[in-house]
């Protein structure tokens, strides 16, 4: 094991990546807040103004905006993390990067999931900080400081972000195959398969329901069960709701998230043998 991993030289690969792209995850945050702030100042502005009836915007809603970066940044940042194997000119260096391909694909991993979801929890936080010392002075009123736990919306007193977050990372290792696979426009084409993919399932579901109903096999079926699972869900409390969630999630999630990783670091394998072509 040792020959394909080191602790020492992968903790240099990890620092190596984090630190080689400051200048992107800069220009990110500057996004992050810029656009947080503006959003957070036009709430408070109409909140503000007397327009009668009409209702006023939450203003700590503004926080859900996590859940789009997270998933459409991270999906795109994934998309090409990998990137540099499949150019002429990058994939020479990278593939001569001192560390085995085990090394390379976890960095890789953590760098889009782990890494990623705590850059984005941080440029919330300075965000909404940022955001209450303008609007404060100005409106009187401000947002909530961003917390992961509890974010608007969702089951009420439960931290549905942790199931946001286990969500896209999760799913996530498939965007970083489609990041060594597809040599351009990676983000687009794995929407664009995975869509396919979950369209050709449903049809298949779909199909098989018919076949199952047209040919009877469901004329013996005790309706009462079907009834018993109904109000089983229209009782189920928030807390009873939040734990299946997240039990569903981890079942669910992890042989997933196991699957795409392992064919993304066979996949990786193959590009460094054959040279990035």
């Amino acid at each position: 094991m040792n020959k394909f991993f080191k602790f020492p030289r992968f903790s240099l690969i990890l620092k190596n990546e984090a630190v080689s792209g400051y200048k992107t995850w800069a220009v990110y945050l500057l996004a992050i807040v810029g656009f947080y702030t503006v959003a957070s100042l036009l709430v408070a502005f109409i909140n503000n103004v007397n327009y009668g009836s009409i209702q006023r915007y939450n203003k700590d809603s503004i926080n859900n905006l996590f859940s789009g970066f997270l998933f459409v940044g991270g999906y795109i940042i994934s998309s090409s993390q990998f990137s540099d194997i499949n150019d002429k000119f990058k994939s020479s260096l990278w593939i001569s990067l001192p560390g085995s391909s085990l090394e390379k694909y976890l960095v890789g991993v953590l760098i889009s999931s782990v890494g990623y979801v705590l850059f984005l929890i941080l440029s919330f936080t300075v965000a909404s900080l940022l955001s209450i010392v303008i609007t404060k002075p100005i409106f009187g009123t401000s947002v909530a400081v961003f917390n992961l736990f509890t974010m608007a919306g969702g089951i009420k007193n439960y931290p549905v972000g942790i199931i946001i977050v286990g969500v896209y990372i999760f799913t996530q290792p498939l965007f970083l195959v489609g990041s060594i696979v597809f040599r351009k426009g990676a983000f687009i084409k794995t929407v664009l398969v995975s869509s396919v993919l979950q369209t050709t399932m449903s049809i298949v579901f779909a199909l098989l329901s018919y076949i199952i109903v047209k040919i009877g096999i469901t004329d013996n079926w005790d309706i009462r069960i079907l009834e018993s699972i109904t109000k089983y869900l229209e009782s189920v409390t928030p807390a009873t709701e939040f734990i299946v969630g997240f039990r569903l999630l981890c079942i669910i999630g992890i042989p997933v998230a196991l699957f795409f990783n392992v064919v993304g670091y066979l996949k990786l394998t193959e590009k460094e043998v054959k040279g990035g072509i």
